[in-house]
């Protein structure tokens, strides 16, 4: 085994966690990196564009923690929505079976004299 493709193994085993944007870049130009000197400027202009890009990345996320934050506060005012309206047909379902139970027990009282009458009529 030649050094270029020990290099190429002991390379693929060190970047396997990397994103896949920098797996797919020269691994040439990678190397050729490494060995240069870079000025001063291109140290601060390569710094500036690495930080913009890390603000523009910042400023996705940040978007995307208030789209969350916004979700979550719609969930809580549905969530408390819902429990308006269950509250609300329950209150309406117990005062429905409330006149339902009163009017059965006023049938019944009802029925209860009609029996005592007829009662009373088949005694005298």
């Amino acid at each position: 085994m030649d050094l270029r493709e020990e290099f190429n193994k002991i390379k693929k085993e060190s970047l396997k966690n990397r994103p896949a944007t920098d797996r797919n870049e020269n691994y040439d130009n990678i190397l050729l990196r490494l060995h240069r000197q870079y000025s001063k400027d291109e140290v601060v202009a390569a710094s500036q564009k690495r930080l913009s890009e890390v603000q523009i990345e910042l400023g996705k996320w940040k978007a995307y923690t208030e789209e969350l934050e916004e979700n979550i506060s719609k969930i809580k005012i549905s969530k408390a929505n819902f429990e308006n309206i269950i509250t609300d047909v329950t209150n309406k379902k117990v005062i429905e079976f409330r006149q339902e139970f009163n009017e059965i027990k006023r049938e019944n009282l009802e029925l209860r004299e009609y029996v005592k009458n007829l009662l009373e009529k088949l005694a005298d």
